[in-house]
């Protein structure tokens, strides 16, 4: 039994809505996972990371570890009450520094694995930060009555990137390794020490396009590995085996294998149980599958099917920390007098990208007044964090008119980011964009239709800039690639790039405020690597946001359309957004074109007029 991505998403409520929800978290999760337990088959449970992460309740068990560092956790407290026999470290559960890691590692009462995170020392030298893998064991009933230990090795790994990214909170204290080399070599180890059976724990997706070993996603090349009996894959969120993910050599949707061994992704946020069950025989010294069944077990269906509740157990022990949890989250920090969501914040300007973007000013600003960079234009880059994609039709701000609570601030930036400020230049901040524009896809003129984006590239991958004015061409090839790779070094979608009215200079001075995971290099961006890092807030991203809404109270927004596209002739493009985006509509230029399932609605954009501001 597997999951993966829970994102601290331990109860049915939804904290950034304040409103019950069906999908159970970790609470339904459990109902599904003791049912299991209740067959007697021999099992196991594991965890693949990015779990003390990702909702106001997770924000709530860490700040109040940093109030009481010996405090209980609630996230672990929840896990260990599940009984977890290991869990890998996702690359989120770095973002409230080493020391939290360490905390949860005293606390939990299974292994916590990170096989290729070094802890490094005053000399340079690294430690293994947790242990590289582990061995459990399971005693298996024959069929002639006779009893025989299974030692299933479990290796447990976290993106190699995860250092970098992180590197705000962690410093120079964690390095990591390749994920593909480090499991080549700690497989003849765990084989070594006896396991029969090899699991790849790997808090990585399924690169369906490339095999990239120092990539993020190296699901398949990690499958190719001899020794590898099978795999709990992660981090992208896309579930599989799924009708819906995609195939590729070697990824088989449908069996759920990925080059003929068994694997699961069980998405996020406790959508899914993955389930792999192996039939085994014993081939003299050595254990072979001969057969095995690989699924997801989809949990509010599932539950409603049944009439089973979340467990009552794992409520009940989360009761206090959900009760601080809701008061946190309705703490009152002003009034919108507009509404404020990202169902098109991918595809025109709106007032969600225009708060962030005004609360990173705000904060950038104050800490460069009186200092040589006081008169220096200041930019602000921010993406929409939720704007659907592969979170899909739910994963969207949508904060109506009315009063703001501190759940909103967290709604538009879920994450322990903060706001950092750099300097760069025209040059700089054209490529910057061009990466931004590498999202779309291609436009052909004279074409309706086609589809708006490329969906190899996650919606947090692209960047709004607020200061300037521009224009994209999405008849122009794209610059890059997804992993930031140069593919066309010499494209130009940026058809207008103005400042204050001028055409923007290669040699211009610009600060531009930012946030830390840009800062470290997430999603490829490679400017913020050379450019001069000017200013670090001390507070977190949705902390700035709410005060910039205190501090704005009541919130009146003119948006001001400041990119767009490029007018193509004769052509439009479709995307998908959420079907409570229809009554958001403008109208001319942007319609709605169909209904899906699951709350899923088609819109054409027309390509085929001037970019309205």
């Amino acid at each position: 039994m597997a999951t993966s991505d829970v994102h601290g998403n331990l109860l049915p409520h939804d904290y950034f809505h304040d409103r019950p929800t069906g999908r159970g978290g970790l609470a339904g999760l459990a109902t599904l996972i003791e049912q299991a337990r209740q067959t007697g088959v021999a099992s196991l449970l594991l965890d693949n990371g990015d779990f003390l992460q990702g909702t106001p309740l997770a924000d709530v068990a860490h700040e109040q570890f940093r109030a009481d560092p010996d405090s209980r956790n609630a996230i672990i407290a929840a896990m260990n009450a599940l009984d977890y026999d290991a869990a890998s470290l996702g690359n989120h559960e770095f973002d409230w520094g080493l020391s939290y890691i360490l905390s949860a590692m005293g606390q939990a009462r299974f292994p916590l694995l990170a096989g290729n995170a070094l802890r490094k020392q005053d000399q340079g030298q690294g430690q293994p930060l947790t242990s590289r893998s582990h061995i459990v064991t399971r005693r298996l009933e024959m069929a002639d009555g006779r009893t025989v230990d299974l030692r299933i090795g479990i290796l447990g790994l976290t993106p190699s990137q995860t250092a970098q990214w992180d590197a705000r909170r962690v410093g120079d204290a964690v390095a990591m390794t390749d994920m593909v080399e480090t499991a080549r070599h700690e497989i003849p180890r765990l084989r070594a020490d006896g396991a029969d059976l090899v699991i790849a724990l790997a808090h990585t997706g399924i690169e369906t396009d490339m095999d990239a070993p120092q990539d993020e996603n190296v699901g398949t090349v990690l499958a190719r590995l001899d020794g590898i009996d099978a795999l709990v894959l992660g981090h992208t969120h896309v579930p599989f085996p799924h009708p819906s993910h995609a195939s590729a050599p070697g990824v088989c949707p449908g069996s759920g294998t990925i080059h003929g061994k068994p694997a699961v992704n069980p998405g996020a946020e406790g959508a899914f149980l993955g389930l792999i069950d192996l039939a085994l025989a014993r081939r003299g010294p050595r254990w072979e599958i001969v057969g095995h069944d690989t699924r997801l077990v989809p949990v509010q269906e599932t539950l409603a099917r049944q009439g089973m509740p979340p467990s009552p157990a794992i409520i009940g022990l989360l009761d206090e920390t959900h009760r601080r949890t809701l008061a946190h989250i309705r703490r009152p920090i002003g009034h919108s007098e507009v509404p404020i969501d990202t169902y098109l914040s991918r595809v025109r300007p709106d007032a969600a990208m225009q708060v962030v973007n005004a609360a990173q000013t705000r904060i950038v600003v104050k800490a460069l007044a009186g200092t040589d960079l006081a008169q220096v234009p200041v930019l602000s880059a921010a993406t929409p964090f939720k704007s659907g994609g592969r979170g899909g039709s739910g994963e969207f701000v949508d904060i109506p008119a009315g009063p703001l609570a501190l759940r909103h601030a967290a709604d538009l930036y879920p994450y322990p980011n903060t706001i950092c400020a750099i300097e760069i230049t025209g040059l700089q901040l054209r490529d910057w964009l061009e990466r931004a524009a590498s999202v779309f896809a291609r436009i052909e003129p004279g074409q309706r239709g086609q589809p708006l984006f490329d969906p190899r590239f996650p919606g947090y991958f692209f960047d709004v800039i607020a200061g300037i004015d521009y224009d994209i061409d999405l008849a122009q090839p794209a610059r890059f690639g997804p992993y930031g790779d140069r593919i066309a070094p010499e494209a130009r979608r940026l058809s207008r790039l103005h400042h204050a009215g001028r055409p923007v200079r290669d040699d211009q001075r610009f600060v531009l405020a930012t946030n830390s995971y840009r800062l470290g290099g997430g999603g490829y961006y490679d400017v913020p690597a050379s450019a001069p890092l000017l200013f670090e807030s001390a507070e977190i991203a949705s902390q700035a946001i709410a005060a910039y809404f205190s501090e704005n109270a009541p919130l009146g927004l003119d948006v001001v359309r400041n990119w767009g596209f490029a007018p193509i002739p004769g052509a439009s493009a479709t995307f998908a957004t959420a079907t409570a985006a229809r009554s958001r509509l403008p109208g001319r230029g942007l319609h709605p074109v169909c209904e899906e399932p699951h709350g899923v609605l088609v819109c054409e954009l027309d390509l085929d007029v001037p970019a309205r501001r």
